[in-house]
């Protein structure tokens, strides 16, 4: 199933001079570059020079390096390919730009697809996932005052938030003539219908700490009645520029192969036709068995007088193998079980089949034999 999904977004200069904040899709231009499910919000390092540049180099090459290289959803290798293509461009900019020389920007990317979602950063733009108004997952920012959170010295959130170091930066993308940088990825597979995803500038989290965004969330408006709170908050109390994208995770629709079925089987349908296919598995096993020990039986006898060629230590004992009459008894009661899903029980006969014990061989069929229904139970 592919999520489909719906998304609105702000970007605001706050108290600053100018905005060096950039979105990916940008709302307020077309771009010539489209990559559906992928959401980017970047802040251009404050204070220095091109922020602005910084920031855009980043929205701009990030999609186009996925479409180029054809990628149907981004995991953390993608990511750090496109980094690392990212920061090419970074260094051919700052060849051309010498005044341009300490640009840098932070990202966090979140990419929504068939069975589930890729978030990504560097720096202290964040993404937060909300479930019923909880936070139930969040980036960790790599910042000076993050790292004195982690070794304890920082006790409490609102210490890191008062902290004269609060905008120091571990990472950030500067070019890789200058730093590489090192992203943070989270392949997330627990996506429910109504999950709201908030990817931030720190302009946002200097508005609200998490407390303020879950009593936000939880009030259970739609997220385009979140996005204007969140803007009312942050042109009061936000000096940084402000952006971010809101994105909601609606019902999910079938994929494009599922929509060209002509007819999807039914639950009972499909459990019917799974417990067919592994009947005819366990009769096929079986009658492999039994011919097996027929063809080992008749050789042991016809051959007890002349000696082998190969090593015994690789042929069966005969003392040792398991009677005909055993193996069938024991694969009938398993049979029975494995109708009924009860694959513990089906392991337990082949470790004790009522006091008999099965060769190694035999109980290694079996235990096949399980494994080969309970793969066909999950298709």
């Amino acid at each position: 199933m592919a999520n489909q999904h719906r998304a609105t977004s702000f970007s605001g200069i706050g108290k600053r001079q100018k905005n060096e904040d950039s979105l990916f899709p940008d709302p307020y231009r077309i771009s010539e570059i489209s990559f559906p499910g992928l959401y980017m919000v970047c802040d251009g390092m404050g204070g220095h020079v091109k922020g602005e540049v910084a920031s855009e180099l980043i929205c701009r090459y990030f999609p186009e390096y996925f479409v180029k290289n054809n990628i149907a959803h981004i995991d953390s290798e993608n990511i750090r390919e496109a980094l690392a293509f990212v920061e090419e461009k970074f260094d051919d900019y700052l060849a051309d730009h010498q005044s341009a020389m300490g640009m840098g920007s932070t990202f966090c990317l979140l990419n929504v697809y068939r069975d589930g979602a890729t978030v990504a950063h560097v720096g202290d733009s964040r993404v937060y996932q909300f479930r019923g108004g909880d936070i139930i997952f969040k980036t960790k920012d790599h910042s000076k005052v993050q790292m004195l959170r982690d070794a304890g010295v920082l006790k409490t959130d609102e210490e890191a938030r008062n902290h004269h170091e609060r905008s120091v930066l571990m990472q950030a993308v500067l070019g890789a003539s200058v730093q590489s940088a090192k992203p943070s990825t989270k392949i997330i597979t627990d996506l429910e219908v109504g999950d709201v995803f908030l990817l931030c500038t720190d302009g946002v989290t200097e508005a609200f700490d998490d407390g303020q965004l879950q009593a936000l969330f939880q009030e259970r408006k739609t997220i385009e009645k979140i996005s204007e709170n969140i803007v009312n908050v942050c042109q009061e109390r936000s000096s940084d520029n402000f952006s971010f994208y809101l994105v909601e995770i609606l019902q999910p629709m079938p994929s494009r192969t599922e929509t060209n079925l002509d007819k999807k089987e039914t639950p009972i349908q499909e459990s019917t036709r799974q417990n067919s296919i592994s009947r005819f598995w366990l009769i096929g096993l079986l009658t492999m068995m039994m011919l097996a020990m027929v063809y080992f039986v008749f050789n042991n006898e016809n051959k007890s007088q002349n000696p082998p060629i190969v090593s015994t230590k690789i042929l069966p004992n005969k003392s040792e193998s398991t009677s005909a009459p055993v193996i069938q008894k024991t694969l009938a009661k398993i049979s029975a079980d494995l109708d009924r899903n009860d694959t513990r029980s089906a392991k337990q006969k082949i470790v004790q089949p009522q006091g008999e014990n099965l060769d190694k061989g035999t109980q290694k069929e079996l235990y096949l034999l399980i494994l080969r229904h309970n793969e066909l139970a999950r298709k």
